[in-house]
């Protein structure tokens, strides 16, 4: 407990070069759920994403849904925050409540959308919506397009897929 009393501090003041090291030195001062549950609630007492992307991901790991969804609502800009959302309704069986956040996030998320849309292009393929998942993998192709992301493309369609999008 010491340890991480001397720790916190500096994670509040935050060290470039150094934040890495002090997280990790503070999940070492963790030995069970309630020293999890107290760092955590250290963590949200503090200004910045990062400190609250740690202490979401305690939550979720200790299976505190409520505070979980509290802070991850805070914060939905990016398609990794969707994708982190999503993939937390899905790994909790609420597979269409998943899909309609992963959904969202692919229209408002600005930037990090990679995950999500293999998220998605993984769950339509599978449901058998070959035309959904073509344009998720386009869409991951041209984000930025490069050669490799081209030729990786055109390998997934026929023929005549290919046609439709090569032009």
């Amino acid at each position: 407990q010491k340890l991480l009393d001397n720790t916190l501090p500096y994670i509040e003041n935050g060290n470039a070069g150094l934040d890495d090291d002090l997280y990790d030195v503070a999940y070492a001062a963790c030995y069970n759920d309630d020293d999890w549950r107290a760092l955590a609630k250290s963590l949200e007492t503090m200004h910045g994403d990062w400190k609250l992307d740690h202490a979401r991901r305690i939550y979720r790991r200790l299976g505190d849904r409520e505070k979980y969804l509290e802070l991850r609502q805070r914060k939905l800009a990016t398609g990794a925050d969707y994708h982190d959302l999503a993939d937390f309704y899905w790994k909790a069986g609420e597979k269409q409540k998943a899909m309609e956040v992963a959904e969202t996030g692919l229209l408002k998320g600005k930037g990090r959308l990679d995950e999500l849309r293999q998220f998605v292009a993984k769950r339509v393929k599978s449901a058998g919506n070959r035309e959904r998942y073509l344009a998720l993998q386009f869409d991951q192709a041209i984000d930025p397009l490069t050669c490799d992301k081209y030729k990786a493309f055109r390998k997934l369609c026929t023929a005549a897929e290919w046609k439709h999008y090569e032009a």
